[in-house]
């Protein structure tokens, strides 16, 4: 595997990562609202 590809698959994983924390932050963040 290439550096290139290591490297494009690990930022792959990161954002991945941010998406997911963002989403239960929402999800936790709508249910104090009360929505």
């Amino acid at each position: 595997m290439t550096p290139e590809t290591s490297s494009y698959s690990l930022k792959h994983i990161v954002v991945d990562y941010v998406l997911v924390a963002i989403d239960y932050e929402w999800i936790e963040y709508l249910d104090r609202m009360d929505l």
